[in-house]
Order: structure tokens, then sequence, then C-alpha cells
């Protein structure tokens, strides 16, 4: 007997024993206990809704790492997964694709808070803090989205005007990717401060 019940029911035909699975030497995505506690959490509400990608020739698994060590702790022993003919290298390159394209991105916040709360969870229940639903710079990517607050400011003559702007070292690429065209437009300069 297989133990697929934790699998939707249109992809338990894709189960194979978790064993069977080998992991992609070459992955460069990580996975720290923060996320595969998420993922675990998520299993455990929802089961398995989305097949692991793998190659097909050894089983190499190139999309789904995170999910399998979630399986694990689970005590699950198959996982379904999607066999790819796929050039080895061509799913490599799938893997980091799939990885940044999540990463890229982002959550309309007001749009997420009421989901939440129209499902009557906290944002905890979802992976969420109430900080980031309060966060205006949560995975903003347009400077345009966010209110600064600065409608009434006046720095004077626009020659004269300066601004520092102090960003914490671990938020400097979100702060980049987020103000990067703005700050081009207005031919503002990015630069380290001691």
């Amino acid at each position: 007997m297989t133990d697929d019940l934790h699998i939707e029911p249109d992809i338990r035909h894709l189960a194979v024993p978790i064993d069977s699975l080998k992991i992609d030497q070459h992955q460069s995505r990580t996975h720290g206990p923060d996320s595969i506690a998420e993922i675990r959490r998520s299993f455990e509400r929802h089961g398995q809704k989305v097949p692991l990608v793998v190659q097909r020739d050894g089983l190499v698994t190139k999309a789904g790492h995170g999910r399998i060590m979630a399986a694990r702790e689970l005590g699950w022993t198959h996982l379904a997964v999607v066999k790819s003919d796929d050039a080895p290298e061509l799913l490599r390159e799938y893997a980091i694709r799939d990885n940044r394209s999540a990463e890229k991105a982002r959550w309309d916040i007001d749009a997420l808070a009421r989901e939440i709360g129209d499902l009557g969870l906290d944002a905890v229940d979802v992976g969420f803090t109430e900080e980031d639903l309060a966060d205006p710079m949560s995975d903003t990517e347009n400077a345009d989205d966010v209110d600064l607050g600065m409608e009434d400011f006046d720095p004077g003559p626009p020659e004269n005007a300066r601004f520092i702007i102090a960003v914490p070292v671990e938020n400097v690429d979100a702060f980049r990717a987020a103000f990067r065209d703005s700050l081009a437009r207005l031919g503002a300069v990015m630069r380290p401060i001691k």
C-alpha cells in the first residue's frame, strides 16, 4: 500500500518513494529551518498540490528540494513528481529560473491583508508577521507605490537639496531594487556612508 493520501488525488498516480529521489548536486537554492517549517505547515494543512520536477534519468530532483525535506520531517514516504526528459543542463536552468521568478514576484500588501482577514486567519497562519503586512516597503519594486510622507517637504532651491537616506545593510539590495529607476531619473547617487 502506498502512503499517498496526502497527495492531491489528481496527481497521486505520479507518486514515487521519496527515498528513490536524488538531490541535485548543482542546486544553488538552500532552505533554512524557517523555510522547511513553512513548507511543512503548508503540507500539514493542504497536502501536496504540486508535483516536484525530476530528471527522468536517475530521478535527480530539479525543483522541490525543500518539499522533500519537509515531507521527510512529516514521515511521508511518497511524493508526486513530474519526470522530465530535458537535458540536465536545461533542467538546471529551469530550476534557477523557477526559484528566481518566485523571488521577483511582489505582494499587494493591502489585498493580502484583506484576503487573510476574509479567510479569518492571522498573518502568522500563512507565514507572515504583522510587521510584514504593515511595512509599506515590503516587496516594493516601484518608488511611486510608496508614500514617503514628503508631500509638504520643501528642501529649498534644487541646487542645494541633499538627502541622506539611511538603509540597514540587510535591506540595501531591496532598496536598490525598489528605487533604482526613480533614483536614476533624479540623477541621484547611492553610496555607502560610514
